[in-house]
């Protein structure tokens, strides 16, 4: 009695791996069907990856534009006090002529990555002494502030990040 294999359809762009995996292992080739169910495994495993980083680039970028929603919902309605209690005391802050108040807090330090780089290891003479130069690159990122600005009424007005 003999098992009928459906026939795969090329046309429609559309392959399943494991009509073609029964198909091949049908045909005796026993070496060919592992290889084939092996590479059904690493194509289901490799979805599964894709999905999850898909889904953790969408968390990602819901949580980047939660951070303006929040500050724009926020304008007018919460004041000086209310953000001290949230955030802490700024690290800095202003009052200007007219009664309205400009305050920074510092929400990330930025780095600094030092490479040295020496020459040394270049000289192979053994008559060769004395300094020898070393490079020093540094880079450095800036720290990121939130500056919220609150009217005399100490109510926020507006929000801006600043690097420095």
């Amino acid at each position: 009695m003999s098992r009928r294999v459906p026939a795969l359809r090329v046309g429609d762009g559309i392959v399943n791996w494991r009509q073609l995996n029964v198909s091949v292992a049908n045909c005796g080739a026993s070496g060919l069907g592992f290889r084939m169910r092996f590479f059904n495994r690493v194509l289901q495993r490799f979805s599964s990856l894709r999905a999850m980083a898909f889904v953790g680039l969408l968390v990602f970028w819901s949580g980047c534009a939660s951070t303006k929603a929040q500050w724009d919902s926020r304008i007018g309605r919460v004041s000086l006090d209310e953000l001290v209690l949230e955030l802490g005391p700024p690290d800095r802050s202003a009052t200007l002529t007219d009664g309205s108040v400009v305050a920074e807090w510092l929400q990330y330090r930025g780095f600094s990555q030092a490479n040295v780089v020496s020459p040394m290891f270049l000289m192979q003479q053994p008559y060769a002494s004395g300094f020898w130069p070393t490079t020093v690159d540094v880079t450095r990122s800036p720290d990121s502030f939130l500056r919220l600005t609150f009217g005399p009424d100490k109510k926020l007005n507006a929000w801006r990040k600043v690097y420095r």
